[in-house]
């Protein structure tokens, strides 16, 4: 929306870079349409495999965003590496982007002290 609360419709199809990127835990996907559009928006590994698909359908003009938990199609956890995410519209639109997953383990130390000796 603008200052006069009038809903702003994009003026082309965008498919825009991914944030965080690298991710850890989870990314948001952003993309535009300036009119309806049957599209698919999906990521692929570096073997072109289908990873995930969040949206298979028609979407309205205007501005989106799905955020990815790092989890394929079927739920589990994708392991670190370079994927690709597609948007793909019935107009002959097609854009692809880079993504990076690095998985982090964050470890927790304790130091103990040791026992005094008298």
């Amino acid at each position: 929306m603008d200052n006069s609360g009038q809903i702003q419709i994009p003026s082309t199809n965008e498919l825009l870079q991914n944030y965080p990127n690298p991710f850890n835990l989870q990314t948001t996907f952003s993309y535009q349409l300036p009119i309806e559009a049957k599209l698919t928006l999906k990521i692929y590994n570096m073997l072109g495999e289908e990873v995930r698909t969040f949206v298979n359908g028609k979407n309205s003009a205007g501005k989106y965003s799905v955020v990815w938990d790092g989890r394929d199609n079927s739920g589990s956890p994708i392991s670190s590496g370079i994927y690709l995410y597609q948007l793909r519209l019935d107009n002959n639109y097609l854009k692809t982007k880079k993504i990076t997953s690095l998985k982090i383990w964050v470890i927790s130390c304790r130091y103990i002290h040791p026992p005094y000796f008298l």
